[in-house]
């Protein structure tokens, strides 16, 4: 599989496969002025591996034939941070990392509403 760039995606402290860990995409930097979250429109994951030095992501399904099933629940706007969209992660394989991305619809930005979309690297490895 080809590798996807990062593109300035953050990569996450490592979770053990036993723990169950909050992924927060924060969307305030890419909202403007008067613009919220509308809807979340879905966060999707895919496993493989990622290369620090290039900052590459290269998506293996192999490694993790079930990678859908980290994703525990279905996300939410954090009350207290609306800007903030937060997955509940569950399991996964040790030595593989996971690409989560997060995808809004926004309202009452001048633009009308948009589209946005964040990543975040999640490796998984036992402590």
């Amino acid at each position: 599989m080809a590798a996807l760039p990062a593109l300035d995606t953050p990569v996450l402290d490592p979770k053990d496969p036993e723990e169950r860990v909050y992924v927060i995409f924060a969307f305030a930097k890419d909202l403007d002025t008067g613009e919220t979250i509308s809807t979340i429109t879905d966060v999707v994951i895919a496993a493989g591996s990622y290369d620090q030095a290039t900052a590459d992501f290269t998506a293996n399904a192999a490694l993790d034939v079930n990678a859908a099933a980290m994703l525990s629940g279905s996300p939410a706007t954090i009350v207290s941070a609306p800007t903030k969209v937060a997955q509940l992660t569950i399991s996964g394989t040790a030595g593989v990392d996971y690409r989560l991305q997060a995808r809004i619809v926004t309202t009452g930005g001048p633009a009308g509403a948009r589209t946005l979309v964040l990543a975040a690297i999640l490796p998984v490895r036992e402590a």
